[in-house]
């Protein structure tokens, strides 16, 4: 069906306020290449052919986005014989990570946006070209289970802020952002006891430790720790991914344990992901130094910052590799980051956040991801951003369906 000016004057608006769907965005980028002449008249009607400002300003959507559809414009416009004027690249400034509800997916090497900006309304999954009503699945939150020394657990998200309990010489506190505190000081030959933070598929969580050391937990994870540091070291255990930010004491190295990795530190930053389900265990660097070794061998490494090391259980070594330390520090700072993601990868960080089963339809689909989401969308939300790939999904109770 042809079109009118109009209709696409009113389809460059939306794509220029960051508002419109990848489908959309096609049907204007193919029109400006195929239609020259009528593509002139767009343009003129806009006003100008340069919308550099126009993209500085986008509220919705983070600068790299920004550049990326600017980029995309820019090069229509280029490759359109209309073109008369340069279109200068810009370089945005501005760093903000999806002020709405926003889904952005790289796919395949071909940019592919999908926003979601303030839409309450959830539509339900498609599968197989039929609408399947189906209660949408919310992201995770703030939850955990606290297991004391003598057993008995506490679930903190039902648990009031203030003292929650006494560990010896420790006081147990639940403060008002939400996170775990220890108050406490080592006594003269004092034994410390041992409590384990556990956070479930669909939780997150943050914790202080008695030596000021702070621990941000992701979904699945959990960490045994002692409530006073009384010897010569600091030594807890974690399994699943966490964040940790080291109170520094050159006196007491502090030590993390996690599936088959020590990782020693005085004072610094770093994030550790050692989730049973994954092929290795990765530590990454983000300030200081640490030492990293192979518990079954004599394997060690010292990492620099944006450093990341991998231990492999079937494999001898430690391998260094550097990396984008923003891209692993997503799940932190409230977001899905995928760089050459395949699907597997995918479902694994979505099964532990949405707290679901996933189940693969015949074969796997090998299509790989590039691009960043918001961690508080809803799971159909993400779903929506991932089928612009052409994965189909099917969402039966708990249990998501990846279908080729």
């Amino acid at each position: 069906m042809q079109r009118s000016v109009t209709y696409y004057h009113q389809l460059l608006s939306s794509y220029l306020d960051g508002a419109v769907s990848v489908e959309e965005a096609n049907e204007l980028f193919d029109f400006i290449r195929q239609s020259p002449v009528e593509a002139r008249q767009l343009m003129e009607a806009a006003g100008h052919t340069d919308f550099s400002d126009r993209f500085g300003h986008l509220e919705n959507i983070d600068a790299a986005t920004s550049q990326r559809m600017y980029d995309r414009l820019a090069g229509a416009i280029s490759s359109s014989s209309f073109s008369h004027r340069p279109v200068h690249r810009v370089h945005f400034l501005r760093k903000s990570w999806f002020r709405y509800a926003a889904a952005v997916l790289l796919v395949a090497g071909t940019l592919a946006v999908f926003l979601l900006l303030n839409n309450h309304q959830q539509e339900p999954l498609q599968a197989a070209g039929k609408k399947q009503p189906q209660k949408d699945i919310v992201p995770g939150s703030d939850k955990a289970v606290l297991t004391l020394a003598d057993g008995s657990s506490l679930v903190l998200d039902e648990a009031q802020n203030g003292d929650l309990a006494r560990q010896g010489n420790a006081r147990v506190v639940k403060l008002e952002n939400g996170r775990l505190a220890y108050e406490a000081k080592a006594g003269p030959g004092e034994k410390p006891s041992f409590n384990t933070l556990t956070v479930p598929r669909g939780g997150q969580y943050a914790l202080t430790l008695a030596d000021g050391t702070r621990v941000w937990l992701n979904a699945a994870s959990s960490i045994r720790y002692p409530t006073v540091f009384a010897g010569a070291e600091r030594k807890v255990e974690v399994s699943g991914e966490v964040y940790m930010e080291i109170a520094t004491n050159s006196r007491k190295p502090f030590i993390v344990e996690a599936n088959g990795t020590a990782v020693q530190v005085l004072g610094t930053s770093f994030n550790l992901n050692a989730y049973p389900d994954e092929s290795v265990v990765r530590t990454t660097l983000i300030e200081g130094s640490v030492r990293v070794s192979k518990t079954s061998t004599a394997d060690v490494a010292v990492l620099n910052p944006g450093q990341q090391a991998e231990v492999a259980g079937h494999v001898d070594g430690v391998k260094v590799v550097a990396v984008d330390t923003e891209q692993v520090l997503a799940w932190k700072n409230g977001l899905f980051s995928f760089q050459n993601a395949d699907i597997k990868t995918i479902m694994r960080q979505l099964s532990r956040w949405y707290d679901i089963n996933i189940v693969y339809e015949n074969a796997v689909p090998s299509q790989r991801f590039f691009g960043e989401m918001n961690r508080n969308l809803t799971l159909s939300q993400v779903l929506k951003g991932l089928e612009v790939s052409k994965v189909n999904f099917r969402l039966e109770g708990r249990n998501l369906i990846v279908m080729p």
